[in-house]
């Protein structure tokens, strides 16, 4: 039977996971206590343990470094004495010899009641709230493989995959109660080519805690004054009523948000080509 480390301020200790050994010799440079607190030898390089009574972001990044990465709140890791693929984890340093966590690197590190999305690489959006939203929640078993579908199909619009799936695995491991590699692996994997098509009405069936009040990119263009441009448009003498049918079905069926062409065809049960050239004369007209 293999042990766990529980970490976080439940045990009063923080986690660095060294997967790549050549990273050791930087990770001292920052560091240079590492050498002298709690260490373990594990399959693939090293655990070192820092006592502190605080929670912090988890990171794969630690301090920028790829395969080094920070644990805390939420994670745990393998404990000596376990096996895994044959190979035994051992103390080098027992843990009764982990050091407190130097305060020169604290500076770095955000405690995790800050906002999560600071501990995130940069990435580019249309400034959805609901990104920023399902970033700063630590979100309940029951709603993690929607949350996490839901933000990688957002991601993908503007970003690339491989920086998609960092920023995914990230916030999984900034979770109370994170997905397995093998779950996440899977929440990725159904997304194929659907986030094309994936907008705010996706969002809130699978998300009722997002909230879309004030958010730039649900409110901007039609949605903003559809009442008032219907009503106006409604009341023009030679109005197409393709036209007025195709703006009734975006609001009543799409919450406002223009789908694609084939989409509203097949909800509007209209030729798509008839839909297409509606669509873009109300582009024209400044009604879309």
């Amino acid at each position: 039977m293999n042990l766990a480390i529980a970490l976080g301020s439940v045990s009063g200790l923080v986690g660095i996971d060294v997967d790549d050994p050549d990273q050791y010799s930087p990770l001292e440079k920052k560091i240079p206590e590492i050498s002298g607190t709690a260490r373990s030898k594990t399959p693939r390089g090293y655990h070192f343990y820092f006592n502190t009574d605080k929670n912090f972001p988890n990171t794969m990044t630690f301090l920028g470094l790829q395969d080094v990465e920070l644990r805390s709140r939420g994670l745990y890791c393998v404990a000596p004495d376990s096996v895994v693929d044959g190979i035994t984890y051992v103390w080098e340093n027992p843990l009764d010899n982990a050091l407190e966590l130097p305060d020169h690197i604290l500076p770095f590190l955000h405690e995790h009641d800050a906002p999560v999305s600071s501990v995130y690489p940069p990435f580019r959006s249309d400034g959805q709230k609901c990104i920023q939203q399902i970033l700063n929640r630590d979100i309940e078993k029951g709603l993690r493989n929607d949350s996490l579908f839901c933000l990688y199909c957002l991601l993908l619009k503007k970003n690339k995959p491989s920086h998609a799936v960092r920023i995914i695995r990230t916030k999984n491991f900034n979770l109370a109660r994170s997905l397995t590699e093998n779950e996440l692996f899977w929440v990725c994997s159904d997304v194929k080519e659907s986030y094309n098509l994936f907008g705010c009405d996706a969002v809130r069936k699978r998300l009722p805690f997002v909230d879309c009040s004030g958010c730039k990119f649900f409110y901007r263009g039609f949605r903003m004054k559809e009442n008032l441009i219907l009503k106006h448009y409604k009341s023009i003498p030679d109005r197409s009523p393709v036209k007025v049918k195709i703006l009734e079905i975006i609001e009543l069926f799409f919450d406002g948000e223009l789908p694609s062409i084939t989409k509203l065809s097949r909800t509007a049960k209209i030729d798509w080509r008839i839909v297409d050239k509606a669509v873009k004369e109300l582009k024209m007209e400044g009604i879309l």
